[in-house]
């Protein structure tokens, strides 16, 4: 009987199989009435290529890391990239598939990646130039094994950032913070309750519609731009002072139907007797007088006039 297995066994040798299994390849060029690239529903990205040396044409499915359903990874390809690509049994029309890229002169390798030498085999990287999507349907980790820092997305939506401190940014549906590691310092939104807090080492500012407070254990300050009042302090009398000084220089200046003594002198007069009642009552038994004073009309001569809005201002 003839053994035809035996005979090819004994025929077996180095090149006496035609057929080649795996092939260097470069895209084709893309033409408009011809894409190098086509998706399907089938078989996903096929991208036409020419094998080498053969100089075979061929389609190509594409290896991915990841593939399932509705799963999938993907990086452009451009014209003339260098690609390897695996052929089942041998036969260019049994289905070619695109399995690795490869540098060249063309596509060069980085000499830096985030400033450091990517030739010197100390780090690994991946460093792109198109843009790049990373998206899941469940959550998402970065985590640092030594430091504990941390990058989370979860699966309903909440992102958080941890430094190797333990201070943190979250944002959530129903929160919005950002605080220290020692919780000493903190920005706070309830977004359910609508509620802002601002603390920092015991001062705690709370706004809410309803009920705002501010409460410290140290001093309270309110000053206007520029100039502090750190360590200052005023009284009326000294208010008085300056505004009785300032009314007789605009008097002076522009005399009219009331000088500026007499306007500094009435003025004198009127805080005078204010004074005392200002310090036991309140502004309401003042506020008939103001009213009429602050709708008085511009008296001719002076300028700006009392009740102008220059003067007001």
């Amino acid at each position: 009987m003839f053994d035809h297995s035996l005979m090819a066994a004994a025929l077996d040798h180095p090149g006496a199989d035609p057929r080649q299994w795996i092939s260097y390849a470069t895209v084709d060029p893309s033409t408009p009435g011809a894409p190098n690239l086509t998706f399907t529903t089938e078989y996903g990205p096929l991208v036409n290529v020419t094998l080498h040396p053969s100089g075979i044409p061929a389609v190509c499915r594409v290896a991915h890391e990841i593939a399932g359903n509705g799963e999938g990874e993907w990086y452009p390809f451009v014209d003339g990239d260098e690609v390897l690509v695996a052929i089942p049994e041998g036969d260019e029309k049994a289905g070619c598939v695109v399995i690795g890229r490869l540098n060249q002169e063309i596509d060069a390798w980085p000499q830096k990646v985030a400033g450091a030498d990517a030739t010197q085999n100390t780090f690994g990287f991946r460093r792109l130039r198109a843009p790049y999507v990373i998206e899941t349907a469940a959550s998402y980790l970065i985590r640092s094994a030594v430091t504990k820092a941390s990058i989370g997305i979860s699966a309903d939506g909440s992102v958080q950032i941890v430094n190797g401190d333990k201070a943190f940014m979250a944002i959530r549906p129903d929160f919005v913070g950002l605080q220290s590691g020692d919780a000493s310092t903190l920005i706070q939104i309830d977004v359910a309750a609508k509620q802002a807090v601002l603390e920092a080492n015991g001062t705690k500012l709370t706004l809410d519609g309803s009920s705002s407070s501010l409460y410290t254990t140290g001093t309270l300050q309110l000053g206007t731009a520029g100039q502090q009042a750190s360590e200052h302090a005023t009284s009326v009398e000294s208010v008085v002072v300056l505004l009785q000084a300032f009314f007789t220089a605009l008097g002076a200046a522009s005399p009219g139907a009331l000088t500026g003594a007499g306007l500094a002198a009435a003025f004198t007069g009127v805080m005078n007797t204010a004074l005392p009642a200002a310090a036991l009552l309140p502004i309401t038994p003042y506020t008939v007088a103001l009213t009429i004073a602050l709708q008085a009309p511009k008296i001719a001569g002076v300028k700006p006039g009392v009740a102008a809005p220059g003067l007001l201002i």
